[in-house]
């Protein structure tokens, strides 16, 4: 929606007697805009690219999310206030965050919870034996 059809009204303040102006706008917005920062330091050090190079498995389905885009999300939902894997669903509908993402889909609750099944035992004692070895993001 251009500019000149954007809805515009104003309404009088709740405490004060004057008018503030109310614009709509057809596009999509975030309250989470401030993750902006975070994105583009994970896009500059590669986060997804190494998440993908590092994943000991890849889904076979046509319709999965690959992991690193259930992973990215989900510590973006950490830092934006989840404290419950269920709380990761908050930031599914937000298509402003997808498109700052370049994700179509949202990895909900199952999803992840999914991903972080995979690691068992004997996954994560031959990954920290290949992050002994020198194999890890850090380096």
């Amino acid at each position: 929606m251009p500019f000149d059809q954007t809805i515009q009204n104003s309404r009088n303040t709740v405490f004060l007697s004057r008018q503030v102006p109310l614009t709509f706008t057809a596009k999509p917005i975030t309250p989470f805009g401030g993750l902006v920062s975070l994105i583009v330091f994970f896009e500059k050090i590669g986060l997804a690219g190494q998440i993908n190079g590092l994943m000991p498995f890849t889904y076979n389905s046509p319709n999965a999310i690959p992991p690193a885009q259930t992973l990215v999300p989900f510590m973006i939902s950490v830092v934006a206030g989840a404290r419950r894997l269920a709380h990761t669903d908050w930031l599914r509908a937000d298509k402003a965050l997808h498109a700052l993402l370049s994700i179509e889909r949202f990895p909900g609750t199952d999803t992840v919870r999914n991903l972080f099944l995979r690691f068992r035992q004997g996954r994560r004692t031959r990954h920290a034996a290949a992050k002994r070895q020198g194999c890890y993001i850090g380096k």
